[in-house]
């Protein structure tokens, strides 16, 4: 694992290893290939009957009701399984099945997050949970997690072996087993003042880290990638995952993350890595204040509250810090793939 302290050269490879790499522009694959991924979405839940909201639940809260693809999220996943399979020379419509299933279970993550978090705003619109209830969101999320395996098993009627297949179905178990240990590590977290940045980095990599990987790993399964680039692939997702997750921690006080507001970790009692920087850096008396806020219940969290620990990260340069953590993760994941054909890592790099 990377500790957050080392330096920028103990995880970049030395200067003069890599080739140049030619440019490849992530940007705009990431809205072609999303068109094709949202398609293949809607024609594979529609295929479904609607029973009591589930299907069209399932439809809500991927964003796939309406036109706006602000509503949808960046299909971020299931593109990594595309793009890793097309890099490595494999075929668009051969991956989607999995891509598909990336997605669906990364949604299933979100709905199950919004109850447990009780964040009641998804993508600038109500969570599932809000919308239908929480016994229907639920159902819901359990729904998308089985519909990911059945859409994973579509890939036998596309000629793929059954060995081929049995393995992947068994990423997505294996995924979806260590994000839920992930999450419940998550939770454990949110009752404690002791946390350190290797408790944090732990918790990310089992959280995000392998979820982020296995598109990744099973685009270049179905490529039939080697088992040295699916094990690089792997050790990219546990990088990219804490890299990931810090910027997503950092965005919670700019943006929102689609949320209708600034600081709902801080509502959420969220343990982010700027609460544990923050923590080493304060007085005793500005710390137990923090910890008062984060564990204050989210309706009874005031913005004054929300405010007053925001300014707290600014006083003492935490969202830098924290920054430049991700850096070093964003370094090491490089580093990783430094080996992969060309086509692959320069994808990854962008």
């Amino acid at each position: 694992m990377i500790m957050l302290g080392a330096e920028p050269s103990d995880t970049a490879a030395s200067p003069g290893i890599r080739a140049p790499l030619r440019p490849f522009d992530f940007e705009n694959y990431l809205v072609e290939a999303a068109v094709d991924i949202d398609e293949a979405l809607t024609t594979f839940l529609l295929k479904a009957p609607d029973i009591c909201n589930l299907r069209d639940g399932a439809l809500y809260g991927m964003g796939l009701d309406v036109d706006d693809r602000a509503m949808r999220g960046k299909r971020l996943r299931s593109i990594l399984c595309l793009m890793t399979c097309e890099a490595l020379g494999g075929a668009r419509k051969d991956a989607m099945p999995f891509a598909v299933a990336s997605e669906l279970l990364h949604n299933l993550a979100l709905v199950h997050d919004d109850i447990a978090d009780q964040d009641e705003t998804r993508r600038w619109r109500s969570a599932v949970w809000v919308k239908y209830g929480v016994g229907h969101a639920v159902n819901i999320g359990d729904y998308l997690f089985s519909k990911a395996l059945e859409s994973t098993l579509e890939l036998k009627s596309q000629g793929f072996a059954v060995e081929t297949v049995l393995e992947l179905v068994g990423l997505i178990i294996q995924t979806a087993n260590r994000t839920i240990e992930g999450q419940s590590v998550d939770i454990a977290f949110h009752t404690r003042t002791d946390l350190t940045v290797d408790d944090y980095v732990e918790a990310c990599i089992a959280k995000t880290g392998y979820y982020l990987a296995a598109p990744a790993v099973g685009g270049a399964m179905i490529a039939g990638g080697s088992p040295e680039v699916c094990a690089a692939l792997r050790e990219f997702g546990q990088y990219a995952g804490p890299a990931f997750q810090i910027v997503d921690d950092l965005l919670d006080l700019t943006r929102g993350k689609g949320r209708g507001e600034i600081g709902a970790d801080i509502k959420e009692g969220k343990r982010s890595l700027l609460v544990i920087l923050v923590g080493g850096l304060c007085t005793p008396t500005e710390r137990v204040r923090l910890y008062e806020i984060l564990d204050t219940p989210r309706a009874q969290t005031s913005e004054q509250d929300v405010m007053w620990a925001v300014e707290l990260f600014l006083k003492y340069k935490v969202p830098d810090l924290a920054l430049e953590q991700a850096q070093k993760f964003f370094a090491a994941a490089d580093h990783a793939v430094a080996e992969l054909p060309e086509a692959l890592r320069a994808s990854l790099r962008a």
